[in-house]
């Protein structure tokens, strides 16, 4: 009895196994038939095209009349549809990669009859005969206009934050010339390292485009002083002294004072001094009264 059970088992599976396989065939046969591939590029949402080896349009989908503004593009050369210096391009340098290589993939610029311009994320490739011989192109191509201007604005955008920000950074950094080989660096603000370095490059031109002697950096409009703050004051010393100049230190008040203090600042080889003005007149001793003030 269970060896009955056994049998009729089998041999439902294999009627089941039988019917799935007559489906997947069924199936396949569907996929492959000429009525279900048209329906699949005509009804595609990326422009198709294909173009004979003269160049004209063979084959256009709907997408690609929509994409290109072309409503009967059959039978139009490729130059149709590309502004002179784009379509220029594409047969200096892009016809002959896809050439070398079959395939070619990247931005094309297109131009509609109408005279707007349109942005594709293209790839083509090459057909050949049965002999191996080129018999075509067959090209892809996705309106992607909207998101390059939308690129494109962020880029100039990110440009236009960067070169405000420059621009911020130098007018934190004024460089005044005081006098003959004298200059003056007022700073407001918080010091962090990126204006540290901003700090010292500003100060080191200074003093050679000046043939400066003596560089005020004054400190009055600096609220607090950390680490960075006082290592970027002894950075600039440093390197000023390394060009034959000296740094006076201007405007410290009571908390920059133990501020510098709590942090072990070596101040060492920097003269300070309690104003702005103080350190001007310290400056104009140092090389000289007769100097002429700017």
């Amino acid at each position: 009895m269970k060896h009955a059970n056994i049998e009729e088992a089998l041999a439902a599976a294999r009627a089941r196994i039988a019917e799935l396989e007559q489906k997947a065939e069924e199936q396949r046969k569907h996929l492959e038939g000429a009525d279900f591939m048209t329906a699949l590029v005509e009804r595609a949402l990326d422009g198709i095209s294909v173009a004979a080896t003269d160049g004209t349009l063979v084959y256009a989908n709907p997408a690609f009349c929509e994409i290109s503004g072309c409503s009967e593009p059959i039978g139009k050369p490729l130059s149709t549809f590309y502004a002179p210096e784009d379509y220029q391009a594409l047969m200096d340098t892009i016809l002959p990669a896809l050439l070398a290589e079959g395939r070619w993939t990247g931005i094309l610029r297109g131009l509609r009859p109408d005279g707007t311009r349109w942005v594709a994320q293209c790839s083509t490739f090459t057909l050949l005969d049965d002999a191996g011989k080129l018999s075509g192109t067959v090209a892809f191509s996705r309106d992607v206009t909207a998101q390059m201007a939308a690129k494109e604005q962020t880029i100039a955008q990110a440009k236009l934050i960067e070169a405000q920000r420059a621009e911020l950074l130098a007018l934190s950094t004024p460089l005044i010339p005081i006098a003959d080989e004298v200059i003056a660096m007022p700073l407001i603000g918080q010091i962090d390292a990126q204006r540290a370095g901003q700090i010292l490059e500003a100060l080191l031109g200074g003093v050679v485009d000046n043939g400066a002697r003596v560089a005020i950096l004054d400190i009055t409009g600096v609220r607090t002083v950390d680490t960075e703050a006082t290592n970027a004051i002894v950075d600039a010393s440093k390197a000023v002294r390394l060009l034959g100049a000296e740094v006076v230190l201007t405007g410290i008040g009571p908390e920059v004072a133990r501020a510098l203090v709590e942090l072990g600042s070596d101040l060492g080889g920097i003269v300070t001094r309690g104003t702005f003005g103080s350190g001007i007149a310290y400056a104009l001793g140092r090389v000289g009264r007769g100097r002429q003030i700017r």
